[in-house]
């Protein structure tokens, strides 16, 4: 994804493999307790 500074992204995931998975977002703001890089929110298979 390649967004302008200020450009609101919403975004859809929905885990059709058969282990988690997660997004790392490069480059952009995320509010939360986990700043470092690491997994975010791990999706679980069928999410």
């Amino acid at each position: 994804l390649v967004v302008k500074t200020g450009q609101r992204v919403h975004v859809r995931l929905k885990n059709s493999l058969p282990v988690l998975t997660s997004f790392h977002w490069h480059g952009m703001e995320v509010p939360g307790p986990i700043t470092d890089g690491g997994c975010h929110a791990p999706v679980y298979p069928g999410e």
